[in-house]
């Protein structure tokens, strides 16, 4: 995929949110571990992504935030995105490489339970973790942590 085609979506962020809500029996959702202390997030601090559509990076409407003391890492660094069963991790940034497992990726990379995907040489680390059996669906995550998961990863870009 040329990452010049991908494009944040209503339907990715705010509609996939509100499924996860209100029918979330069929949807599944990733973990993403941080792996590097930063002011939005401890290491070892494990977030929950229900959407079906985030980015990171240092801009304020990026889902999964990191500060500026990252200066290699960009204001639109990379993006994951679901298909069909799948997700993918589409690299944005035009000046800092996305790492994989301490490989560089080109374009868009199909991600496993278990790879560590990295924002830049000697950025931060991040663990991709999806559940496995029930506890793989959203709606083995209570409302209102739901609710809260909705605000923070559907309506952010939008405020």
């Amino acid at each position: 995929m040329d990452t010049q085609n991908y494009k944040r979506t209503l339907a990715g962020s705010v509609g996939a949110g509100m499924g996860a809500i209100m029918n979330g029996s069929g949807r599944t959702y990733f973990i993403l571990e941080h792996k590097s202390t930063s002011k939005y997030h401890q290491a070892g601090e494990a977030q929950k992504i229900i959407v079906d559509q985030i980015e990171l990076g240092r801009a304020a409407s990026c889902q999964v935030r990191f500060d500026e003391s990252f200066e290699t890492v960009s204001r639109r660094h990379a993006a994951i995105e679901r298909e069909g069963e799948n997700w993918k991790l589409i690299h944005l940034s035009q000046a800092n490489p996305t790492l994989v497992n301490g490989r560089p990726i080109n374009g868009t990379y199909y991600l496993q339970s278990g790879d560590e995907i990295q924002l830049s040489v000697g950025g931060p680390r991040l663990g991709f973790i999806v559940p496995q059996g029930r506890q793989a669906l959203t709606s083995s995550i209570g409302m209102t942590e739901r609710m809260n998961l909705f605000r923070q990863q559907a309506l952010r870009p939008y405020k």
